[in-house]
């Protein structure tokens, strides 16, 4: 155990990477009691199950936009590489009766 996590000091990095944490808390911010009624335990659970499907709905939208963008920029290296390739084919073509002919 290092001195910075016995006095509790974070460095650079650690507040770097707790700044990119956003979400949605997966926890009660205060304790149900442990008498509470049926009614308050039901309530309780429907919100949690709302806010884990929503939650699950943002994080799919996010994982899409990255799948989406990487196929984009697949697609568009692609099509270059094709442009290319048809250049090459044009090119060669050409200059196979020169070289031939010499």
């Amino acid at each position: 155990m290092s001195i910075k996590d016995r006095f509790g000091e974070k460095s650079a990095d650690d507040s770097a990477s707790s700044a990119k944490i956003s979400g949605i808390a997966m926890y009660d911010a205060v304790p149900q009691p442990k008498d509470a009624s049926i009614g308050q335990l039901v309530k309780t659970a429907t919100e949690q199950i709302s806010t884990l499907i929503r939650s699950e709905f943002e994080l799919a939208k996010t994982e899409i936009g990255v799948q989406v963008k990487r196929g984009a920029m697949g697609s568009i290296f692609f099509i270059i590489a094709a442009v290319f390739a048809l250049m090459s084919v044009s090119y060669t073509h050409l200059t196979l009766p020169t070289i031939l002919l010499v």
